[in-house]
């Protein structure tokens, strides 16, 4: 494995749990998650202007990184290390020469 990869994976020494969510509840429309999927990351607090789904600009408050390519979208339940599950603003991908490499989420 390579320094930089090896480096980057040392970044990466939490557990975040993924819920897609798979569909709506018919009565009230709540989401339906589907089971809980561990990934390794890495979770920083600090506020930092982003533009969100919507493309308003918006202050996130948490920003998580996923090692690999987790098929994540603003409909899933992200739940952080500490049990906190934030709203999601923005989600970025990027690719190395290989394909995914990682993900980028921000939370409010």
């Amino acid at each position: 494995m390579a320094t930089i990869e090896r480096d980057f994976l040392e970044l990466m020494h939490q557990t975040i749990i993924v819920e897609k969510m798979i569909g709506r509840n018919p009565i009230g429309g709540d989401p339906i998650f589907g089971p809980p999927v561990a990934y390794r990351g890495r979770v920083v607090d600090k506020q930092r202007l982003v533009v969100d789904a919507n493309g308003q600009e918006r202050v996130a408050t948490t920003t998580a990184w996923f090692f690999g390519a987790p098929d994540i979208t603003t409909d899933d339940r992200i739940t952080l290390p500490d049990g906190r599950r934030p709203f999601i603003l923005n989600i970025a991908h990027f690719p190395d020469e290989k394909g995914m490499h990682h993900v980028r989420v921000d939370f409010a």
